[in-house]
C-alpha cells in the first residue's frame, strides 16, 4: 500500500477501526486502479464515493436506517470489525475520495491490456513520432467519439510482448482508463512544457488543425532540414518537447522585445 494516505480512524464498541484512504490518483495501488475505473465505469456519480469508500476499505454494508447505516470492516489482524456510522460521518469520510472528480496531471494507469505491457505513465521512453500519433488520434477521438480511434491509441500505450496481441475493443473501464490517462498526461504536459502548451489564439470552439500543428512542430526541431525527419521522430518524446518549449519561449521573448522597440 502507498503511503501519504488519509489515516482515519472509527471507535466501536470492538476497538478503535484504522483505515487509510487515498487522496490522490498517484497513491493508489494497481489493482485499486482497476476496481475504481470499473467502478466509476457503471456507478451514478452521485453514488460513486460511497461505492468507491466500501470498495477501498474492503468494508461490507450490512444494514441501513433513516440516520446510520451499519458496517462492517476486517481490522489488522484479519478479525471482522462491526459499527454504526452516522450518515454524515459516513459522507465525510467518503468525501476523502472526491480526488476522482478531477483527472489532475499526475498520470496513472492500469500496467496491463490484453496481454501488453503500458508504456511509462508519463511518456518517458515513447518516441516523439508515437506522441504525434498519439495527439492525432486523441484529437480525432474528441471530434468523432469513434471507439476505433480509441483502440488504436490502446495500441500506442500498451505494447505488445514476443506476441503480438492486438486489441480489438476496449471495455467500459478500460475506455474511461484510457480517456483519464491522455487526459492527464496532457494536463502533465501543458503544466511542464507551459510555453509551448499555451492555448491557441483561436476561435472559441475551433477545431485544432492537427496537420498543420504537428508540421510546424517538426519544423522547428529539423530546422527545415527534411533528411533530419526521421531521426526528430525517434528521440524521446520528453526531450523534444523541452526543445520545443524552450523555442516557444525565445519566441515570446522576442515578441515582446519587439514590442516594446515598436512603442
Amino acid at each position: 500500500m502507498k503511503t501519504n494516505r488519509a489515516t482515519r480512524v472509527i471507535t466501536s464498541d470492538d476497538g478503535d477501526i484504522i483505515f487509510r484512504l487515498p487522496r490522490k490518483w498517484s497513491e493508489l495501488t494497481t489493482n485499486e486502479i482497476r476496481s475504481v475505473f470499473r467502478w466509476m465505469a457503471i456507478t451514478d456519480k452521485s453514488q460513486l464515493l460511497p461505492v468507491l469508500f466500501v470498495r477501498l476499505t474492503n468494508a461490507r454494508i450490512n444494514r441501513y436506517t433513516d440516520k446510520a447505516v451499519a458496517i462492517s470492516f476486517l481490522d489488522q489482524n484479519g478479525k471482522t470489525v462491526s459499527t454504526w456510522i452516522d450518515y454524515t460521518t459516513f459522507h465525510n469520510l467518503s468525501e476523502i475520495l472526491n480526488f476522482v472528480f478531477d483527472p489532475g496531471a499526475e498520470p496513472v494507469r492500469f500496467p496491463y491490456l490484453n496481454g501488453r505491457t503500458a508504456v511509462d505513465a508519463s511518456l518517458h521512453g515513447v518516441s516523439f513520432g508515437d506522441y504525434i500519433r498519439l495527439e492525432t488520434l486523441y484529437q480525432g477521438y474528441l471530434q468523432s467519439q469513434n471507439s476505433q480511434a480509441l483502440i488504436r491509441i490502446a495500441e500506442l500505450l500498451y505494447k505488445p510482448g514476443k506476441k503480438l496481441k492486438p486489441i480489438t475493443s476496449l471495455t467500459q473501464w478500460q475506455t474511461l482508463m484510457i480517456v483519464m490517462w491522455v487526459t492527464q498526461i496532457k494536463a502533465l504536459f501543458s503544466t511542464h512544457f507551459n510555453h509551448f502548451f499555451k492555448p491557441a489564439a483561436s476561435s472559441e470552439g475551433e477545431t485544432p488543425d492537427m496537420i498543420e500543428i504537428i508540421n510546424n512542430e517538426i519544423r522547428a526541431l529539423t530546422g527545415g532540414d527534411v533528411s533530419k525527419e526521421d531521426e526528430i521522430l525517434a528521440i524521446d518524446c520528453w526531450r523534444a518537447l523541452t526543445e520545443l518549449n524552450f523555442k516557444a519561449q525565445e519566441a515570446e521573448e522576442y515578441n515582446r522585445h519587439m514590442a516594446k522597440y515598436k512603442s
